[in-house]
């Protein structure tokens, strides 16, 4: 696994540090960084096909293993060693593992397991008190209600004592965060969110259009469009990512998200940042594929100091 940041800056604080104006500012009018596909660093190569997974991925099945990790993988990093470079935010998918028994994070392939995970964001909370994150659950597949009761109970009994309740936007701040000893937001966009007060419902706190291309021009023009319209009480997710679909894929079989997606939109986002500010009519969370590239977090979080 590559390793994330050049040690010339630590980001593990960067929250804490920021300029006392900031501390009442509402959190979604931060800029913060954050990673697609939070967790997929840890996908299994060998893993069985997950239920998200396309029909056209399936007809590949076993032959096609190498081309499906390298095309599901959009992260290098650690859950600990993203946090480490500024990371705060985390897209997360969902659903449980035969294999294993246990609820696991997947994107085409499954990953590490939503517990393990969600205990190494938590531990590094513990060391780092002034830090926020928060945990998009926005995929879930081949979940019954029960197994979405399941899950939040898992969520809780790990992070409960820093579980911020939904309060609602407006009402969101670091100050209140610290105030009260909290340092996780969970958003969870599924129906049994509006029963349980440890959730953030996804529909009502967080939006997050996706640019859907393979387009460098059109990715640009879709966050230029989406940035200038998003809604002032809500979350705000820039994704400053492209998408390959099938056809790009197949004609591309050799490579992968890293160097056929990454290597070109992490530098023309970079650049979109740059005229940009934080807040309404700006960006707030912002997210990537491989984020230690370009020193993504780092000029990200630069974004509260313009």
């Amino acid at each position: 696994m590559a390793e994330c940041g050049d040690g010339r800056f630590d980001f593990r604080n960067w929250m804490g540090n920021l300029p006392v104006a900031l501390h009442d500012t509402p959190i979604s009018e931060l800029a913060i960084p954050g990673s697609h596909n939070s967790f997929s660093y840890s996908l299994d190569p060998k893993s069985e096909i997950g239920p998200d997974a396309d029909s056209a991925v399936r007809l590949l099945g076993g032959i096609g293993a190498a081309i499906i990790y390298k095309w599901s993988v959009t992260q290098d990093c650690s859950f600990r060693d993203q946090l480490v470079a500024g990371v705060r935010y985390f897209d997360l998918r969902v659903a449980p593992r035969r294999t294993t028994g246990k609820f696991h994070f997947l994107h085409t392939l499954f990953g590490i397991s939503v517990e393990d995970g969600v205990r190494e964001i938590f531990e590094f909370l513990r060391e780092h008190d002034k830090e926020v994150v928060i945990l998009d659950f926005n995929h879930f597949y081949d979940m019954s209600d029960e197994k979405h009761t399941e899950l939040i109970q898992k969520l809780i009994d790990i992070c409960g004592e820093k579980i911020c309740l939904f309060v609602g936007i407006e009402n969101l701040t670091l100050s209140t965060m610290w105030e009260n000893g909290l340092q996780v937001i969970v958003v969870y966009h599924n129906k049994m969110a509006g029963d349980c007060c440890q959730l953030w419902p996804g529909h009502d706190c967080i939006r997050a259009p996706w640019p859907n291309t393979p387009s460098v021009t059109k990715m640009v023009a879709y966050l230029e469009q989406t940035t200038c319209t998003c809604r002032p009480v809500m979350f705000h997710v820039t994704q400053c990512i492209l998408t390959a679909d099938t056809g790009f894929i197949m004609s591309h079989l050799t490579g992968g998200v890293k160097g056929d997606l990454a290597k070109k939109a992490n530098p023309a986002a970079l650049a979109w940042l740059k005229t940009k500010k934080r807040g309404p009519q700006g960006v707030n969370i912002v997210i990537a594929d491989y984020v230690q590239m370009d020193d993504f977090t780092r000029k990200v979080i630069e974004i509260n100091y313009v």
